[in-house]
């Protein structure tokens, strides 16, 4: 199993400006790079349901419009009388 790092390292110079040693930090930032992961997930499936929402929307949106269409148009002849 591994571990994300992050690594910074900087040189101690001296009065020439010859590397003298180095100074290293390493931070772990292995839960922060875990839960980026499954933050990102989480987003792609928001954005799947959001898309899947549209599309069914969509569909039935034509369905509404040929709805409206029929109840506005003007009857060719009056509903005839029912018994």
């Amino acid at each position: 199993m591994y571990r994300w790092f992050h690594l910074r390292s900087r040189p101690q110079l001296d009065a020439e400006g010859r590397v003298v040693r180095w100074y290293t930090l390493a931070t772990d930032i292995d839960k922060r790079k875990r839960a980026e992961a499954e933050l990102e997930k989480a987003f792609e499936e928001i954005k799947r349901l959001k898309d899947r929402l549209h599309d069914e929307t969509v569909g039935r949106g034509s369905d509404f419009d040929n709805l409206e269409r029929t109840v506005s148009e003007p009857a060719m002849s009056p509903p005839s009388p029912q018994t």
